[in-house]
Parts: structure tokens; sequence; C-alpha cells
């Protein structure tokens, strides 16, 4: 019976340590966990070009009007006068912004077009919701047929800026 008495005190002894162990442990606590998904944009275009205008049929081309963004967002645009410029020579055009996979015209443009069509514009911007990975418009331009001018290069400079709020 001795040996059960020693058996005991001791098996109680070794577990005294962890004991103490369990006892200094300090309580599990928890930490919230944040991120902030600030809204992001970005705007890109390519240039268009008319090509060789022939005043019988007039000429066409086309550009790409690219927008990344994840919130709301406008574009609208500055400098389109309708006339493509060469020193104090014009040649009147016109523009439409279609979104790519959506219905309609997104934006119209048309200007004096020296007499050949009126000031026209169906819309002030372009407008998105930023819920997909991008947005991309399609830039129709068209020189109307019948205007004369001076041989050479004309150009014009139309300025897209994009909108939002960056909270």
């Amino acid at each position: 019976m001795l040996t059960r008495r020693f058996a005991h005190p001791i098996a109680l002894l070794a577990l005294l340590p962890s004991l103490a162990l369990a006892t200094m442990l300090p309580d599990p606590t928890s930490t919230p966990v944040t991120a902030q998904y600030l809204p992001s944009c970005g705007l890109s275009a390519t240039d268009l070009d008319f090509g060789i205008y022939n005043s019988r049929v007039g000429a066409s081309g086309m550009a790409t009007v690219q927008v990344t963004c994840n919130t709301s967002y406008s574009v609208t645009y500055s400098g389109f006068s309708g006339q493509l410029k060469r020193g104090g020579e014009r040649i009147g055009y016109t523009l439409t912004a279609q979104k790519v996979g959506g219905l309609g015209a997104a934006l119209t443009l048309k200007a004096n077009c020296l007499g050949l069509c009126d000031l026209v514009q169906t819309s002030s911007a372009l407008t998105g919701n930023g819920s997909a990975l991008y947005d991309r418009y399609t830039l129709v331009g068209a020189v109307p047929a019948l205007q004369t001018a001076p041989a050479g290069t004309y150009s014009d400079t139309v300025t897209f800026t994009l909108n939002y709020n960056p909270e």
C-alpha cells in the first residue's frame, strides 16, 4: 500500500506544472480585419483617322474610348468644334459614340459642318455604373460629302474627361 500512496502524490505533482500553465495562458481575443476598396478609374482612347476625303462620297472613321472604373462615372467632352482645321480652312464633321453591347447612341455630336448639318447634342456625357470590368464606346466620325477645301491635312482635337467620386 505504500506504493500506492507514493504513486498518487507523484502523479498529482506531475500535473501541477501543466495546471499552472493553463491558468497563465491569456484568454482568447479577436481583432477586426478590414480593407478599404477605393474607387479606381482610367480612360483611354484611340485616334480617329478619316483617311483620304473625297468630296463626292465623304469620309468616315472609327475610334474607341474605353473606361475602366469600379464606381459610377461620367465622361464629358470639350473642344469639339465639328470642324477639321488647316490654317483658316475648314471641313465639317460629326461624331457619334455608342456603347459596345449597349442600345442606341450614347452621345451624338454635330456642329455647323459648314452649313451641311446643324448643331445637335443628344447627351452631354457618356455614363456608366462601374459594374463591368470596362466599358467600351465606339466613336464613329463622318465627314459629309459636298465640301470643298484646298488639299492638305486637316485636324481637330476633342478632349474626353473622366469624372468620378474618389471618396
